[in-house]
């Protein structure tokens, strides 16, 4: 009897030392796999969103980013303007390509007349800006002298070491101007003169229809997808402003409902109600282009003193 249960006992151990089974093996190890592979599967899914997620918000602070900087340079173009000057320009790009937006303002509220005529293509470095010979309205040196001193003051506030400053010469009746380094004065007896740095006029400049100011103006536009701005038509030193910016467009919201998706020199800028500007941002993530468009509309506010 001893035996008979010694040997049962000895069936029982051995029947528990033999662990699983191989199905049990198999079971158990798809069991695991299959947590394993949901496991990854649900970080791998919250991974993307989150990079989605990122580029998104990447995407939309660039965009409200290069919003507000334009904005802000719109709310101030035309200031000490009339609503004849161009202000405000917006060059429509052709079928696919980004516009291009201009805004000006003055920063003086002394604007000269041009009382000695300008050919195109001189080097003429003296403009004659007062003149008691001249049978021009507006050019006798009197009435000049409180614009000849607060440029004279302006180039010496501004121009640093070189006392060298941007002046902007342009013609009403060509709608055409270009920028020139305004390096200095001189007075006469009779006249009035403005110094020129080295250069040739690209326009003509008639007496009558010809004006100086001291303005400040900013270029929009779009250049292998970065956002720059072309400061005073200095075109070989732009800056860079926002990166990933696709497209740009801008509208112009007339005060009669009516809208123009080009504005030239010429145009009222006092008659606009609002320029209304759209930039889109790309972005790929995943191997996927994101793609995010924002929108807003500025109001000039210097329309209200016109």
């Amino acid at each position: 009897m001893r035996i008979s249960r010694y040997f049962k006992l000895r069936r029982s151990i051995r029947a528990s030392d033999s662990g699983f089974t191989l199905v049990e093996l198999m079971v158990t190890s798809f069991l695991g796999l299959l947590m394993l592979a949901l496991t990854l599967s649900a970080t791998t899914s919250n991974r993307r969103l989150f990079k989605y997620d990122l580029t998104r918000t990447k995407i939309n602070q660039n965009m409200r980013s290069a919003l507000d900087i334009m904005g802000m340079d719109v709310r101030q173009a035309g200031e000490n303007l009339f609503p004849t000057f161009p202000a405000i320009e917006i060059v429509n790009g052709a079928a696919g390509v980004p516009d291009e937006l201009v805004v000006r303002r003055n920063l003086l509220d002394e604007v000269f007349n041009v009382c000695g005529a300008i050919a195109a293509g001189s080097g003429n470095a003296k403009i004659i800006v007062a003149d008691n010979g001249s049978a021009q309205a507006g050019c006798d040196k009197t009435s000049n002298l409180t614009s000849y001193s607060s440029w004279s003051a302006k180039r010496l506030a501004d121009g640093g070491a070189t006392h060298v400053i941007k002046a902007y010469m342009y013609n009403r009746s060509t709608k055409l101007g270009e920028f020139f380094n305004y390096t200095g004065e001189s007075s006469t007896s009779t006249q009035y003169k403005l110094t020129r740095g080295a250069g040739t006029w690209a326009n003509a400049y008639p007496v009558g229809s010809s004006s100086l100011y001291v303005l400040e103006e900013w270029r929009y536009r779009v250049r292998d997808n970065v956002l720059q701005i072309v400061t005073d038509q200095d075109t070989a030193n732009p800056l860079n402003v926002v990166d990933g910016v696709q497209d740009f467009q801008v509208t112009a919201l007339m005060q009669d409902g009516s809208t123009k998706t080009t504005y030239i020199p010429g145009d009222d800028w006092s008659k606009l109600k609002a320029l209304r500007i759209s930039v889109t941002g790309t972005e790929t993530v995943q191997g996927e282009a994101l793609t995010r468009t924002l929108s807003a509309d500025f109001f000039p506010r210097n329309i209200l003193s016109n």
